[in-house]
């Protein structure tokens, strides 16, 4: 609950830093290491999550489409069954 140390009245130095101080660390420590290391953050098209893997571990997804085929039906079994 450090936000309270940004309302008017509430500032106190030492609340800051022992709220938002690991944050601080983590940047510069992570930042730090990205300019030594040189290393790069990849786009999701960049990573390959496919190689290596066995054909039946490999699932292609159909973006939903059996979830958007909802009729009356569907909709009275549903509340049916959460009033149950």
């Amino acid at each position: 609950m450090g936000f309270v140390v940004f309302m008017k009245g509430y500032w106190n130095t030492l609340f800051f830093f022992s709220s938002y101080g690991s944050l601080m660390i983590f940047a510069i420590l992570y930042l730090g290491y990205k300019l030594t290391k040189g290393t790069r953050i990849l786009s999701l098209e960049a990573l390959d999550f496919d190689s290596g893997r066995r054909e039946t571990d490999i699932y292609v997804w159909d973006g939903g489409k059996e979830f958007n085929r909802r009729n009356l039906k569907d909709w009275a079994h549903r509340i049916v069954h959460f009033m149950a």
